[in-house]
């Protein structure tokens, strides 16, 4: 999963970069939300900067590198570590809600840029299975055509010497044959 979403696959770029692209904007909401609802939750601050930060750079040179998909990671994934601050209960629910809205468009936008790659590597399989199929088409073709020319001589030479048995012309193969004699016997 991180070939497809770190930008590497080039069948998937344009889906990573939209991916990478979102994630950034979303764990950058998230990052809001917390600093000021919990400003003392500096592990979860910690982590949703450093997805942040490798978003940033993964939508900006268009290739993320193992550390920051791996710095991503728990935000795809929705898990960060518990909120340390005073908050009420409701608080406390409301600004979970709230990243956890966050998270979940990071999921799913990397969820549609897995399934994108699926579909195209789908299409892609079925039409190399399609131009095998027509590979094996054609070979039996020129196969039944390399057996056939030696008997399509035959009816050739046999419909030319009978075309001309009527008109008192010499037949072609005699023709033929009689002047590769020549040419030999020159």
């Amino acid at each position: 999963m991180a070939h497809l979403l770190s930008g590497a696959c080039l069948g998937n770029r344009e889906q990573a970069r939209w991916f990478l692209r979102v994630a950034r904007a979303q764990t950058g909401t998230a990052i809001s939300k917390v600093a000021q609802a919990a400003p003392d939750s500096k592990d979860t601050l910690k982590t949703l900067r450093m997805a942040h930060v490798a978003a940033l750079k993964g939508s900006r040179y268009r290739v993320l590198d193992e550390d920051g998909y791996d710095a991503l990671a728990p935000a795809v994934g929705g898990v960060l570590p518990a909120l340390v601050d005073d908050l009420s209960e409701r608080s406390r629910r409301d600004l979970g809600a709230g990243v956890t809205r966050n998270l979940q468009v990071v999921a799913e936008a990397a969820t549609g840029a897995v399934q994108r790659w699926i579909q195209l590597n789908d299409e892609a399989t079925a039409r190399i299975m399609k131009r095998e199929e027509h590979i094996e088409w054609l070979r039996k073709l020129f196969a039944g055509w390399k057996e056939a020319r030696p008997a399509l001589r035959e009816s050739r030479r046999r419909r030319d010497n009978a075309g001309n048995a009527g008109t008192g012309q010499q037949p072609v193969g005699e023709t033929r044959a009689a002047t590769a004699a020549q040419a030999g016997g020159s």
